[in-house]
């Protein structure tokens, strides 16, 4: 799994996260990346490291096949208890259908888009 920062067509940014999330590690990996990027995203950071320019955070996931129940846990949680507004984006119609199966599309703003 690898996390970067990548710049969307329309000029904001999202974190690209590539490869499958299958450990409960790299699940614990994938959650300690996140969290410094939401913190410098929550402090409305604009010139970190982790900064994210946006009005909304936004995860891209790809190659990711189907997420696992850790990674979906965090994320709801993120949305539910921490009131944390996330947009997903896939590169897969599967992984659309996927969150779609879950009911998970409207919660995450989920969107299709190939990778560049």
């Amino acid at each position: 799994m690898e996390i970067s920062k990548i710049a969307l067509q329309d000029g904001i940014q999202a974190l690209k996260v590539v490869g499958k999330i299958k450990t409960y590690t790299t699940f614990l990996d994938f959650k300690q990346e996140l969290e410094y990027y939401i913190q410098a995203f929550s402090d409305n950071d604009k010139e970190g490291k982790y900064a994210l320019q946006g009005d909304v955070f936004r995860i891209y996931f790809v190659r990711a096949h189907l997420l696992n129940s850790y990674v979906l846990g965090y994320l709801c949680k993120l949305h539910t208890y921490d009131k944390f507004s996330i947009e997903v984006i896939v590169d897969t119609f599967r992984m659309f259908a996927f969150f779609e199966d879950l009911d998970l599309v409207d919660v995450f703003s989920v969107k299709i888009k190939e990778e560049e």
